[in-house]
Formats: C-alpha cells, structure tokens, sequence
C-alpha cells in the first residue's frame, strides 16, 4: 500500500464529514472576525478545505462573518493555542484530541490499538460516540463543531520498515507530547518513545531525534513529514480523529 492510496481512500470518505462541520459552523457563527489557529501548515489539502469552507461561510453571511486563519504553528502548540481560546485571544482551533486530554480523557477511545479494522466499523461506532464525546467537551467548556477525520495510524519509518516488535524497540519512536495513553500502551511492549509536540516532529526527524512516527498518510503528507519517512508498515493501528 502507498501513502497516496490511503489518502485518496480516506478523502473519498471523508468528503461528507467535512461538507458537514462546514455547514456547522454556518449555523454557530456570529458576526466579524474569527481568530481560528492550526499546525496545519498552509497550502495543505486541510487548509484548503478550512478556507473553502470560510469562504462559503462569508457568503452565506452576507460577508458578516469572516476567518482569519494562523497556521503552521504560529501561535505555538495545541496547549499553548488551547489557552489563548480560554484567554479570548482566538476564538478557535483545530487541535488533535490528544490535546484535549486534560478537559475529557474519553477522547483517546477512538485511538485505542487495532479497535477497528476498516472505515465501516469506524462509522457504526462514531454514530454513538461523536454526540457523547460533544457533549462531554461541551460540559468542559468547549464548543466543538466536529471531529474531523485523521483516518488510520500506520508505523513510518525513515529507512527500513519495522517489521518486528523487536525492530521498534531499536528505533526512536515518537509520540504526541503529552499523550499518556500512548506513552502507557507503548511502554507495554517495553518501547521507549520520545514525545514531542506536532511542531517540533519535522525538525526531529531531520535531525535524527525520531526515527519512527505512527500516523496517517494524509496528516504525514499534510504536515510535510513524508520528505523524512519513506517507509510505511502495512498495518493500520489505530484510527485517529
């Protein structure tokens, strides 16, 4: 399988997903200008669909309701863009829900190692999880107008793919920095991983911090990091949102 396989295969079925946060959001917006920070960087197949969907948005408003996006990381990490929404300085994010840990720890369900095997089961279960797990980030204080799709996590690697458990003890593993349950289910199989905010990944692999990262073919391709990793394990382990 080819990153650009899965890629093609998740957008397809993803298309619907983010037809609908478009129209969400429609719906929610107030009048003028909506600060919304990302690491996604732009020009990525996400920031386009974010700024096709603003531009919608402003059209539908009469212009009454526009976005300014800040992306790549500019306004520092998840947590760091986390608390500049509690502080009123954003008005939103795109964020992983590993970032959103400390305010629902449920959200790291959906990542739990090989619970699906493909996009059907994925969809049954989000039927019933998707309006919980909002509801319980509504509780916490947050507003949130979906869960955008990540797809499944495969293991990449810089030169050879890990064929082995024993393998992936030899490499540099990296996790999300602050992501406890990875650091718990990794340290289960005796793996020592490095973690590391979204930001700081591409760097590390450049640098040789990280040698291995799990992940989607879209957020790879999305976050620039397939010009480091250039082998891929065909073996989805989890699905992330």
């Amino acid at each position: 399988m080819t990153i650009f396989n899965e890629v093609d295969e998740m957008l397809r079925h993803g298309r619907e997903v983010l037809c609908g946060l478009m129209v969400l959001l429609s719906l929610h917006a107030s009048a003028g200008v909506l600060r919304i920070a990302t690491l996604s960087p732009d020009g990525s197949a996400w920031m386009q669909t974010l700024r096709g969907a603003a531009t919608e948005i402003k059209q539908r408003t009469a212009g009454r309701v526009d976005f300014r996006f800040y992306t790549g990381g500019t306004m520092g990490n998840d947590r760091t863009v986390l608390s500049k929404v509690r502080l009123g300085e954003l008005q939103g994010a795109a964020v992983t829900a590993s970032s959103l840990d400390p305010y629902v720890h449920d959200l790291d369900l959906y990542s739990l190692p090989m619970l699906f095997d493909d996009f059907a089961a994925v969809d049954k279960a989000r039927k019933v999880m998707d309006p919980w797990l909002s509801r319980q980030l509504e509780d916490a204080g947050w507003a949130n107008f979906g869960f955008a799709e990540g797809g499944f996590a495969y293991i990449m690697s810089r030169q050879a793919p890990i064929a082995s458990l024993a393998e992936l003890r030899q490499h540099k593993v990296w996790i999300p920095e602050g992501d406890r349950f990875s650091a718990t289910a990794l340290g289960a199989f005796r793996v020592t991983p490095v973690p590391l905010s979204l930001g700081d990944v591409l760097p590390g692999l450049q640098t040789g911090i990280i040698d291995v990262v799990a992940s989607s073919p879209i957020a790879v391709l999305a976050l620039q990091w397939q010009t480091q990793v250039h082998q891929m394990t065909d073996l989805p382990m989890s699905y992330f949102t």
